[in-house]
């Protein structure tokens, strides 16, 4: 536990957790157990819980990544991982078409009892929040940026109900501002929380391909979401080997 690790040195100093000399020396010179449960408390009371890989309340499916977060933060009313959760990521810049098909998708989806997780993302992750809410459902958004920090600042109104009818993840701490290189880290907290991942318009080198990508790698099933182009609204679903 993180009381251990401050409070018996030996933990440190013998190496029994097999840090490197560089890791055992940051910890020896900022070991502080009172500054820590401080942090703790003060995040608590913002109404922030905080879960270590070892927590009850982990999402057992993280373990599968490659690089588990040692810790997430979540903020909102829903308390504990749903059992059945579909993500669904795509472009920031979609088209009219494409964000009214992931949108539909999401809404049925989530009437069907599947909550559905994106990462609040202006484009196919907005359409996919919204769609989930807009039938009452909850939904997850996975940051990467602090479970406090609202981005982008355009969502203030999605992040308010995600809060009210869902939960935020994140794996950095309150107050961490977004950076470019948070977003390939959280995509990997997107696939890992779901047993399937549905992508919407995406460029190649796009964040949503990233979030495939990890879902191969934890053998998530893939779907691409196709709107036809023929004058009918019915969407096909092709799952990819």
């Amino acid at each position: 536990s993180l009381e251990e690790l401050f409070t018996q040195p030996r933990l440190i100093e013998n190496n029994t957790l097999h840090f490197s000399e560089q890791i055992k020396h940051d910890l020896k010179s900022r070991a502080n157990i009172s500054l820590l449960l401080e942090e703790v408390d003060k995040i608590e009371r913002a109404g922030i819980c905080i879960r270590t890989a070892i927590s009850p309340g982990y999402p057992q499916r993280l373990k599968d990544l490659w690089r588990p977060p040692a810790i997430i933060y979540t903020y909102g009313k829903l308390q504990n991982f749903p059992p059945k959760c579909i993500g669904i990521v795509g472009s920031r810049y979609t088209s009219r078409k494409g964000a009214a098909a992931a949108r539909e998708l999401a809404s049925t989806l989530a009437e069907q009892g599947i909550t559905i997780v994106s990462g609040m993302a202006r484009g196919i992750d907005t359409q996919g929040h919204w769609g989930a809410l807009e039938v009452g459902a909850q939904t997850i958004a996975v940051l990467g940026c602090g479970a406090d920090i609202i981005y982008p600042k355009e969502n203030a109104e999605l992040y308010a109900q995600i809060c009210e009818n869902g939960m935020i993840v994140s794996e950095y701490a309150p107050g961490i501002k977004p950076n470019p290189r948070h977003f390939p880290l959280r995509n990997r907290i997107i696939a890992g929380l779901c047993q399937g991942v549905v992508l919407g318009e995406a460029g190649l080198r796009s964040g949503a391909i990233i979030t495939i990508n990890y879902a191969c790698d934890t053998n998530r099933d893939i779907f691409v979401l196709n709107k036809g182009d023929g004058g009918g609204n019915q969407e096909t679903i092709h799952k990819l080997n």
